[in-house]
Protein backbone atom coordinates (compact mmCIF):
# COMPACT_ATOMS: atom_id res chain seq x y z
CA UNK A 1 0.00 0.00 0.00
CA UNK A 2 2.51 2.91 -1.21
CA UNK A 3 0.64 5.69 -1.69
CA UNK A 4 -1.19 4.96 2.29
CA UNK A 5 2.31 4.31 3.88
CA UNK A 6 3.61 7.39 2.10
CA UNK A 7 0.82 9.08 3.87
CA UNK A 8 1.54 7.73 7.46
CA UNK A 9 4.87 8.71 7.13
CA UNK A 10 4.50 12.36 6.41
CA UNK A 11 1.69 12.29 9.25
CA UNK A 12 4.81 10.83 11.59
CA UNK A 13 7.10 13.52 10.31
CA UNK A 14 4.63 15.92 10.93
CA UNK A 15 4.16 15.35 14.14
CA UNK A 16 8.19 14.66 14.94
CA UNK A 17 8.34 18.19 13.82
CA UNK A 18 5.47 19.42 15.91
CA UNK A 19 7.39 17.90 18.86
CA UNK A 20 10.83 19.10 17.87
CA UNK A 21 9.61 22.91 17.37
CA UNK A 22 7.78 22.58 21.02
CA UNK A 23 11.07 21.22 22.48
CA UNK A 24 13.57 24.14 21.00
CA UNK A 25 10.90 26.83 21.53
CA UNK A 26 10.59 25.64 25.29
CA UNK A 27 14.78 25.50 25.76
CA UNK A 28 14.83 28.97 24.15
CA UNK A 29 12.28 29.97 26.56
CA UNK A 30 14.29 29.16 29.42
CA UNK A 31 17.40 30.43 28.28
CA UNK A 32 15.91 34.09 27.47
CA UNK A 33 13.97 34.16 30.35
CA UNK A 34 17.43 33.69 32.76
CA UNK A 35 19.20 35.91 30.14
CA UNK A 36 16.25 38.44 30.01
CA UNK A 37 13.91 38.40 32.74
CA UNK A 38 12.26 41.60 31.96
CA UNK A 39 11.06 39.58 28.85
CA UNK A 40 9.12 36.70 30.64
CA UNK A 41 7.48 39.31 32.58
CA UNK A 42 6.29 40.71 29.50
CA UNK A 43 5.24 37.42 28.26
CA UNK A 44 3.26 36.66 31.46
CA UNK A 45 1.56 40.01 30.97
CA UNK A 46 0.72 39.31 27.92
CA UNK A 47 -1.07 35.85 28.12
CA UNK A 48 -2.73 37.57 31.22
CA UNK A 49 -4.19 40.81 28.24
CA UNK A 50 -5.29 36.88 26.47
CA UNK A 51 -7.30 35.72 28.94
CA UNK A 52 -8.84 38.93 29.93
CA UNK A 53 -9.77 39.57 26.02
CA UNK A 54 -11.53 35.97 25.78
CA UNK A 55 -13.78 37.03 29.16
CA UNK A 56 -14.67 40.28 27.72
CA UNK A 57 -15.63 39.05 23.72
CA UNK A 58 -17.92 36.11 25.62
CA UNK A 59 -19.31 38.83 28.25
CA UNK A 60 -18.52 36.16 31.27
CA UNK A 61 -16.97 38.14 34.38
CA UNK A 62 -13.76 37.63 35.26
CA UNK A 63 -12.89 34.94 37.86
CA UNK A 64 -11.48 36.10 40.84
CA UNK A 65 -8.01 34.31 41.04
CA UNK A 66 -7.69 36.11 37.55
CA UNK A 67 -8.44 39.45 39.25
CA UNK A 68 -5.70 39.15 41.66
CA UNK A 69 -2.91 38.27 40.09
CA UNK A 70 -4.03 40.81 37.48
CA UNK A 71 -2.77 44.58 37.21
CA UNK A 72 -5.62 46.63 38.45
CA UNK A 73 -4.85 48.85 34.91
CA UNK A 74 -5.61 46.08 33.02
CA UNK A 75 -9.37 45.46 34.96
CA UNK A 76 -10.27 48.74 33.50
CA UNK A 77 -9.01 48.26 30.05
CA UNK A 78 -11.77 48.16 27.38
CA UNK A 79 -11.18 45.43 24.22
CA UNK A 80 -9.12 48.02 22.18
CA UNK A 81 -7.16 49.59 24.85
CA UNK A 82 -6.22 45.79 25.74
CA UNK A 83 -5.81 45.26 22.06
CA UNK A 84 -3.07 48.08 21.89
CA UNK A 85 -1.12 47.00 24.85
CA UNK A 86 -0.71 43.47 23.41
CA UNK A 87 0.74 45.42 20.88
CA UNK A 88 2.99 48.17 23.16
CA UNK A 89 4.26 44.54 24.64
CA UNK A 90 5.18 42.74 21.75
CA UNK A 91 7.33 45.45 20.37
CA UNK A 92 8.92 45.71 23.76
CA UNK A 93 9.89 42.51 23.75
CA UNK A 94 11.62 42.05 20.18
CA UNK A 95 13.41 45.61 20.94
CA UNK A 96 14.98 43.83 23.96
CA UNK A 97 15.23 40.73 21.33
CA UNK A 98 16.87 42.59 18.84
CA UNK A 99 18.98 44.92 20.61
CA UNK A 100 20.71 41.96 22.03
CA UNK A 101 21.06 40.14 18.48
CA UNK A 102 18.42 38.26 18.41
CA UNK A 103 14.98 37.75 16.11
CA UNK A 104 11.88 39.14 17.14
CA UNK A 105 10.68 36.12 16.91
CA UNK A 106 12.90 33.75 18.54
CA UNK A 107 11.14 32.24 21.15
CA UNK A 108 7.87 32.01 19.48
CA UNK A 109 6.63 28.67 18.18
CA UNK A 110 10.12 27.54 16.06
CA UNK A 111 8.06 26.08 13.36
CA UNK A 112 9.87 24.87 9.98
CA UNK A 113 6.74 25.88 8.48
CA UNK A 114 4.86 29.22 9.45
CA UNK A 115 2.23 28.60 6.94
CA UNK A 116 0.98 25.17 8.77
CA UNK A 117 2.62 25.45 12.20
CA UNK A 118 4.19 21.84 10.80
CA UNK A 119 0.91 20.38 10.53
CA UNK A 120 0.78 20.06 6.79
CA UNK A 121 -2.58 22.05 6.30
CA UNK A 122 -3.78 25.48 5.80
CA UNK A 123 -7.38 26.87 6.12
CA UNK A 124 -8.19 27.74 2.88
CA UNK A 125 -12.53 28.98 2.60
CA UNK A 126 -13.01 27.41 5.75
CA UNK A 127 -11.82 23.90 4.36
CA UNK A 128 -8.06 22.29 5.47
CA UNK A 129 -5.89 21.93 2.47
CA UNK A 130 -2.57 20.59 2.15
CA UNK A 131 0.03 23.14 2.41
CA UNK A 132 2.83 23.98 -0.13
CA UNK A 133 5.08 21.77 2.30
CA UNK A 134 3.49 18.72 2.58
CA UNK A 135 3.06 18.90 -1.31
CA UNK A 136 6.66 19.17 -2.03
CA UNK A 137 7.06 16.11 0.57
CA UNK A 138 4.61 14.09 -0.78
CA UNK A 139 5.54 14.69 -4.32
CA UNK A 140 9.37 14.14 -3.64
CA UNK A 141 8.19 10.59 -1.62
CA UNK A 142 5.97 9.70 -4.58
CA UNK A 143 9.05 10.22 -7.01
CA UNK A 144 11.55 8.34 -4.91
CA UNK A 145 8.90 5.16 -4.80
CA UNK A 146 8.53 5.43 -8.72
CA UNK A 147 12.01 5.04 -9.40
CA UNK A 148 12.05 8.34 -11.09
CA UNK A 149 15.43 9.10 -11.74
CA UNK A 150 16.64 12.18 -9.89
CA UNK A 151 19.18 12.89 -12.84
CA UNK A 152 16.31 12.92 -15.72
CA UNK A 153 16.47 16.60 -15.40
CA UNK A 154 15.76 18.95 -18.66
CA UNK A 155 19.72 20.84 -18.73
CA UNK A 156 20.75 17.12 -19.67
CA UNK A 157 19.21 16.72 -23.03
CA UNK A 158 21.48 16.72 -25.74
CA UNK A 159 19.90 16.51 -29.27
CA UNK A 160 23.08 15.33 -30.66
CA UNK A 161 22.66 12.14 -30.24
CA UNK A 162 19.77 12.52 -32.83
CA UNK A 163 20.28 12.83 -36.62
CA UNK A 164 20.79 16.21 -38.66
CA UNK A 165 20.01 14.31 -41.55
CA UNK A 166 16.25 14.83 -42.45
CA UNK A 167 14.65 11.91 -44.25
CA UNK A 168 11.15 11.51 -44.70
CA UNK A 169 10.71 7.53 -45.52
CA UNK A 170 13.42 6.60 -42.39
CA UNK A 171 11.44 8.96 -39.87
CA UNK A 172 8.31 9.91 -41.04
CA UNK A 173 8.56 13.60 -40.91
CA UNK A 174 10.52 16.35 -43.05
CA UNK A 175 12.57 18.07 -40.38
CA UNK A 176 15.35 16.76 -39.28
CA UNK A 177 15.04 14.11 -35.73
CA UNK A 178 17.53 16.88 -34.39
CA UNK A 179 15.59 19.84 -35.30
CA UNK A 180 12.07 17.94 -34.42
CA UNK A 181 13.72 16.71 -31.02
CA UNK A 182 14.70 20.07 -30.25
CA UNK A 183 11.24 21.41 -30.79
CA UNK A 184 9.88 18.41 -29.03
CA UNK A 185 12.26 19.58 -25.93
CA UNK A 186 11.55 23.16 -25.71
CA UNK A 187 7.57 22.26 -25.63
CA UNK A 188 8.48 20.53 -22.79
CA UNK A 189 9.78 22.82 -21.13
CA UNK A 190 7.41 25.04 -21.91
CA UNK A 191 4.43 22.89 -20.38
CA UNK A 192 6.53 23.23 -16.99
CA UNK A 193 6.80 26.64 -17.38
CA UNK A 194 3.17 27.30 -17.75
CA UNK A 195 1.74 23.81 -15.78
CA UNK A 196 -0.97 26.24 -13.96
CA UNK A 197 -2.58 27.65 -17.61
CA UNK A 198 -5.97 25.69 -17.94
CA UNK A 199 -5.28 26.45 -21.63
CA UNK A 200 -2.33 24.15 -21.81
CA UNK A 201 -2.83 20.98 -23.52
CA UNK A 202 -2.64 17.25 -21.99
CA UNK A 203 0.37 15.59 -24.67
CA UNK A 204 0.85 12.31 -25.94
CA UNK A 205 4.40 11.29 -26.61
CA UNK A 206 4.42 8.96 -29.88
CA UNK A 207 7.20 6.98 -31.28
CA UNK A 208 9.38 4.20 -31.48
CA UNK A 209 11.31 2.85 -28.43
CA UNK A 210 14.40 4.44 -26.99
CA UNK A 211 13.82 7.74 -28.56
CA UNK A 212 13.85 9.65 -25.15
CA UNK A 213 10.24 9.41 -24.52
CA UNK A 214 10.72 8.59 -20.91
CA UNK A 215 13.06 10.55 -20.29
CA UNK A 216 11.47 13.64 -20.83
CA UNK A 217 8.53 12.77 -18.85
CA UNK A 218 10.89 12.46 -16.42
CA UNK A 219 12.33 15.60 -16.46
CA UNK A 220 9.06 16.84 -16.67
CA UNK A 221 8.23 15.10 -12.90
CA UNK A 222 11.23 16.27 -11.82
CA UNK A 223 10.34 19.75 -11.98
CA UNK A 224 7.17 20.18 -11.20
CA UNK A 225 7.60 17.99 -7.83
CA UNK A 226 10.96 20.77 -7.49
CA UNK A 227 7.64 23.49 -7.62
CA UNK A 228 5.45 21.25 -5.18
CA UNK A 229 3.12 19.50 -7.57
CA UNK A 230 2.07 16.28 -6.26
CA UNK A 231 3.03 14.22 -9.59
CA UNK A 232 2.49 10.21 -10.16
CA UNK A 233 4.08 7.88 -12.65
CA UNK A 234 2.50 5.26 -13.82
CA UNK A 235 3.54 2.12 -16.60
CA UNK A 236 0.82 1.48 -18.71
CA UNK A 237 1.35 -2.17 -16.86
CA UNK A 238 0.48 -1.05 -13.69
CA UNK A 239 -2.10 1.49 -14.20
CA UNK A 240 -5.08 -0.54 -14.32
CA UNK A 241 -4.07 -3.13 -11.60
CA UNK A 242 -6.41 -0.78 -8.87
CA UNK A 243 -9.42 -1.08 -11.09
CA UNK A 244 -9.10 -4.96 -11.23
CA UNK A 245 -9.82 -7.42 -7.99
CA UNK A 246 -7.52 -9.72 -6.48
CA UNK A 247 -4.22 -7.02 -6.76
CA UNK A 248 -5.42 -4.78 -3.64
CA UNK A 249 -7.90 -4.64 -0.61
CA UNK A 250 -10.49 -2.58 -1.74
CA UNK A 251 -9.20 0.63 0.40
CA UNK A 252 -6.05 0.31 -1.33
CA UNK A 253 -7.41 0.04 -4.45
CA UNK A 254 -9.55 3.08 -3.86
CA UNK A 255 -6.55 4.87 -2.48
CA UNK A 256 -4.91 4.90 -5.82
CA UNK A 257 -7.64 5.07 -7.92
CA UNK A 258 -7.92 8.75 -6.03
CA UNK A 259 -4.52 9.81 -6.76
CA UNK A 260 -4.29 8.39 -9.87
CA UNK A 261 -7.24 10.64 -11.01
CA UNK A 262 -6.73 13.33 -8.86
CA UNK A 263 -2.86 14.29 -8.53
CA UNK A 264 -1.55 17.01 -10.61
CA UNK A 265 0.39 15.37 -13.01
CA UNK A 266 0.45 11.76 -14.25
CA UNK A 267 2.34 10.50 -16.40
CA UNK A 268 1.52 7.22 -18.26
CA UNK A 269 4.28 5.35 -19.52
CA UNK A 270 4.17 3.46 -22.23
CA UNK A 271 0.40 2.72 -23.04
CA UNK A 272 -0.28 -0.22 -25.67
CA UNK A 273 2.59 -2.24 -23.26
CA UNK A 274 -0.71 -3.61 -21.05
CA UNK A 275 -2.84 -6.93 -21.34
CA UNK A 276 -5.53 -6.08 -23.55
CA UNK A 277 -9.03 -6.57 -22.05
CA UNK A 278 -12.64 -5.23 -22.83
CA UNK A 279 -12.51 -3.59 -19.78
CA UNK A 280 -9.98 -1.59 -19.77
CA UNK A 281 -11.10 0.87 -22.41
CA UNK A 282 -13.73 2.16 -19.74
CA UNK A 283 -10.99 2.39 -17.04
CA UNK A 284 -8.75 4.44 -19.73
CA UNK A 285 -11.56 6.57 -20.50
CA UNK A 286 -12.74 7.05 -16.84
CA UNK A 287 -9.26 8.31 -16.22
CA UNK A 288 -8.97 10.84 -19.07
CA UNK A 289 -12.56 12.28 -18.81
CA UNK A 290 -11.81 12.61 -15.24
CA UNK A 291 -8.46 14.77 -15.22
CA UNK A 292 -10.03 16.53 -17.67
CA UNK A 293 -12.43 18.15 -16.00
CA UNK A 294 -10.36 18.50 -13.35
CA UNK A 295 -7.98 20.31 -14.97
CA UNK A 296 -10.73 22.86 -16.46
CA UNK A 297 -10.78 24.12 -12.49
CA UNK A 298 -6.73 23.73 -11.18
CA UNK A 299 -3.95 21.49 -12.67
CA UNK A 300 -4.78 18.36 -12.95
CA UNK A 301 -2.75 17.52 -16.41
CA UNK A 302 -1.84 14.11 -18.26
CA UNK A 303 0.63 12.93 -20.92
CA UNK A 304 0.75 9.39 -22.46
CA UNK A 305 4.10 8.27 -23.86
CA UNK A 306 3.50 5.09 -26.22
CA UNK A 307 5.01 3.08 -29.30
CA UNK A 308 1.80 2.64 -30.86
CA UNK A 309 1.03 4.68 -34.16
CA UNK A 310 -2.14 6.70 -34.20
CA UNK A 311 -4.11 3.92 -36.50
CA UNK A 312 -2.84 1.20 -33.76
CA UNK A 313 -4.54 3.19 -30.89
CA UNK A 314 -7.42 3.08 -32.90
CA UNK A 315 -6.92 -0.78 -33.44
CA UNK A 316 -5.70 -1.26 -29.52
CA UNK A 317 -8.60 0.80 -28.13
CA UNK A 318 -11.46 1.59 -30.35
CA UNK A 319 -12.49 4.85 -31.44
CA UNK A 320 -13.77 6.79 -28.24
CA UNK A 321 -10.59 6.48 -26.75
CA UNK A 322 -7.94 7.04 -29.38
CA UNK A 323 -9.86 9.97 -30.74
CA UNK A 324 -10.41 11.02 -26.67
CA UNK A 325 -6.19 11.04 -27.36
CA UNK A 326 -5.03 11.81 -30.48
CA UNK A 327 -8.13 14.62 -30.50
CA UNK A 328 -7.85 16.35 -27.19
CA UNK A 329 -3.93 16.15 -26.96
CA UNK A 330 -0.70 18.16 -28.41
CA UNK A 331 0.98 15.11 -30.18
CA UNK A 332 4.25 15.22 -29.90
CA UNK A 333 6.17 13.08 -32.66
CA UNK A 334 9.38 11.33 -31.23
CA UNK A 335 12.25 10.88 -34.23
CA UNK A 336 15.60 9.13 -35.00
CA UNK A 337 17.15 6.11 -33.64
CA UNK A 338 17.40 4.12 -30.39
CA UNK A 339 20.00 6.62 -28.80
CA UNK A 340 20.61 4.58 -25.55
CA UNK A 341 22.84 2.71 -27.89
CA UNK A 342 24.45 5.63 -28.89
CA UNK A 343 24.88 6.25 -25.38
CA UNK A 344 26.04 3.14 -23.83
CA UNK A 345 28.87 3.24 -26.72
CA UNK A 346 30.16 6.89 -25.65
Amino acid sequence: MIVKNIYKEIEKEYSEKRNRAKQITEERKTYIYTKFPKIEQIDRAINTLGILTVYYVTKRKVPTNIVKDCPRAYLNFNKEEIDNEIIRLREQRASILEAAGYSADYIENAFSCKNCSDTGFVLQNYVDVACDCQKKILAAKLKKAAGIPSEDVFCKFDSSFYSDKPNVEKYGIFVAPRVQMEAVYKRCVRFVELFENPKVNNMVFLGSSGLGKTFLGNCIINALTDKGFSCLYMPATSLFKPFAPGFYSQEESNEIIDFILNCSFLLIDDLGSEKQTATRYGELLEILNTRELKGKKEPCKTIITTNLSPSNLFDYYGERVASRILGGYDILKFAGEDIRLKQKNM
